[in-house]
């Protein structure tokens, strides 16, 4: 993961208390060495915290079909080779 993705997955932790807001982003900046003001790195403020979580469902989403699929392939074949 890259510093962006760290900071984000990290400021989840604050949204129960902060919300989906840049205050969340901001509550862990001193913990990477940076300003609370380095928060203008994230241009969309909380809506970067949302596109962050939807990206990484839709890999986890997508890790989880494809497995399905290569297990239901494999079934397939399995019945298909004792016909």
């Amino acid at each position: 993961m890259t510093l962006r993705d760290n900071i984000l997955a990290d400021a989840l932790a604050y949204v129960p208390q902060k919300g989906w807001t840049v205050d969340a982003i901001q509550a862990v900046l001193p913990a990477y060495g940076l300003s609370p003001a380095s928060h203008r790195l994230f241009r969309n403020g909380g809506f970067d915290l949302i596109a962050f979580v939807l990206r990484e469902v839709c890999v986890c989403l997508c890790v989880c079909v494809c497995a399905c699929v290569r297990a239901c392939a494999v079934s397939y074949t399995h019945l298909r080779a004792h016909e």
